[in-house]
């Protein structure tokens, strides 16, 4: 199973993760405890439940608040998604529109501002590898 990653959809007010800023596309790690900003709404992404011997997926949990100072908080699975070779699964559509995944009551959210998604993991050594 790959890692929980973020893409920003040409929001109009931005997408930040861990203080850095996405550009329309890119794929940026989400990590336990990392901090994502759409436009001005602060939340916060934890890791909820790690893959168990009934469970496939990993929960994350995002929390944070509203414009109206109430508390959010929306679980996102990555159970069942089988991303392939070079691909992401889409979990959750962040945005104000009412229709969407994740819907958070802030007006600097677009209607339709970031995705969370689910990757394939780097393949590669832990102890790398070199050329001479």
């Amino acid at each position: 199973m790959g890692d929980l990653t973020i893409t920003d959809l040409e929001s109009t007010n931005g997408t930040v993760v861990d203080s850095g800023q996405l550009k329309a596309g890119q794929f940026r790690p989400v990590h336990d405890r990392s901090e994502i900003v759409l436009g001005s709404c602060v939340l916060m992404a934890k890791l909820g439940a790690e893959r168990s011997e009934t469970s496939d997926g990993t929960v994350w949990i995002l929390s944070g608040f509203d414009e109206d100072g109430k508390v959010f908080q929306y679980p996102v699975s990555s159970h069942g998604a089988n991303p392939g070779v070079g691909d992401h699964v889409e979990l959750a559509t962040l945005s104000r529109a009412p229709n969407k995944d994740c819907v958070l009551n802030h007006s600097s959210v677009s209607r339709r501002h970031a995705a969370l998604l689910v990757g394939p993991r780097p393949i590669g050594s832990a102890l790398g590898c070199s050329w001479s």
